[in-house]
């Protein structure tokens, strides 16, 4: 046998080795010259940190465990490898890839939330909330919690996934309201539309705004005002969203969502205006911020996503004030509300950090607006597990209030 038979018989035999060594050099080199990124595009999320070191996080496994976090979130070619284990998973007969499930129709949907007794928290915070504006301003509280994707179209799922519990979650908060504030359920109404409408985005976990419209027509009569017809509304389509699940799972082979604006017909450029302190937008004349149709999360071309507090007014609305304490499904509500009011206080306790007293006092005594109802809307994923929610009311911010009455 030739000295270059036994040579190419050692490389074949080590093939697999010296290319699975020289794949891992690549990610290294890769990893260590691409430049570190906070926000993850695909996944709608921030980004982990690279932790600082010091004797105290090594000794106590804090630092190996925030690296391996660091890692996790930046390791090159994330969203390839994210999506070939999918599919890999799918190939398997697993269909569950980090949390979401690829579903009939073109939706990808998360899975089923757990119980967490932070629900309870809430819930009994959100009672006192609406009692204490009930006793001291006079205003009702209205709440409604958007049910997770997979409970309302549960036909869509595949024959193995696990059980939604939703429906047990909003019996629970609607008993524990009581009389408190004003509980509507949006079950039944996206049930019975779930085939005629698209409820859902396919690739995201928020409401098309079909959906939300719906929701606005449940809510009217219990905010005492008169939902806009549907054929006042001119709908602007915008291709090309993938959302929060589509980034969880990395299916390449779904097809992206639309984006519905429902443009009032009757506003012009001066009819609406948007101030966002936080970042200095004083007038937008418009709910929507179109130019965000351009970036990386489209889901934003609603009140620009999330911010602490966004205050919009309505000039063709003499009065009337509304207070929205909320998370991003909110958002795509704000089209529908703006039409009802003069003035819409959108409040995101993720960010804000103050009292919602003094809103109402400002909007009251400041603007000389009436404020009827406090709508509270969440999704069920924050009502469950959201700890921020639970400063909606403080006891402090209840003794400073009433310090300043005597």
């Amino acid at each position: 046998m030739k000295k270059s038979d036994i040579n190419f018989k050692n490389i074949k035999k080590y093939m697999p080795s010296i290319v699975f060594c020289l794949f891992i050099f690549i990610v290294m080199i890769v990893f260590i010259i691409s430049p570190s990124k906070s926000y993850s595009a695909t996944e709608k999320r921030m980004l982990a940190e690279k932790p600082s070191i010091n004797m105290k996080n090594v000794f106590n496994g804090e630092y190996g465990e925030n690296f391996e976090e660091y890692l996790s979130d930046h390791i090159p070619f994330r969203n390839f490898f994210t999506g070939v284990n999918a599919y890999y998973k799918l190939f398997l007969g697993q269909n569950n890839a980090n949390g979401v499930y690829l579903c009939n129709n073109g939706y990808i949907i998360g899975e089923p939330l757990k119980y967490d007794s932070q629900l309870e928290v809430n819930t009994a915070k959100i009672v006192k909330f609406a009692e204490f504006f009930k006793e001291n301003f006079d205003i009702s509280t209205v709440v409604t919690v958007v049910p997770s994707t997979g409970y309302i179209m549960e036909d869509s799922l595949p024959s193995n996934h696990k059980s939604y519990n939703d429906g047990e979650f909003l019996k629970y908060i609607k008993d524990e309201l009581g009389n408190s504030a004003k509980f509507v359920d949006l079950t039944d109404t996206f049930k019975n539309n779930i085939n005629n409408t698209d409820i859902y985005y396919k690739t995201d976990h928020h409401w098309t705004s079909a959906g939300t419209y719906l929701a606005y027509c449940d809510l009217a009569p219990y905010l005492n005002i008169k939902a806009t017809d549907r054929n006042n509304f001119k709908i602007e389509t915008y291709n090309d969203f993938y959302g929060t699940t589509y980034g969880k799972g990395c299916y390449w082979l779904q097809n992206p969502d639309t984006i519905e604006l429902w443009v009032n017909k009757k506003h012009n450029d001066n009819t609406i205006s948007v101030n966002i302190p936080e970042n200095g937008i004083s007038v937008n004349n418009s709910v929507f911020f179109r130019e965000n149709l351009k970036g990386d999360d489209k889901y934003t071309v609603f009140i620009d996503g999330n911010h602490s507090y966004t205050k919009i007014i309505n000039n063709d609305v003499k009065d009337g004030a509304l207070l929205v304490v909320r998370d991003s499904f909110a958002h795509s509500m704000a089209q529908f509300l703006c039409d009802n009011y003069h003035e819409i206080i959108l409040v995101d306790l993720r960010y804000y950090k103050s009292s919602i007293i003094d809103i109402v006092k400002e909007i009251q005594n400041e603007d000389n607006l009436t404020v009827s109802n406090i709508l509270i809307l969440y999704g069920m994923e924050d009502m469950v597990t959201d700890t921020d929610i639970s400063s909606i009311i403080t006891n402090s911010q209840i003794k400073n209030w009433q310090s300043e009455l005597v």
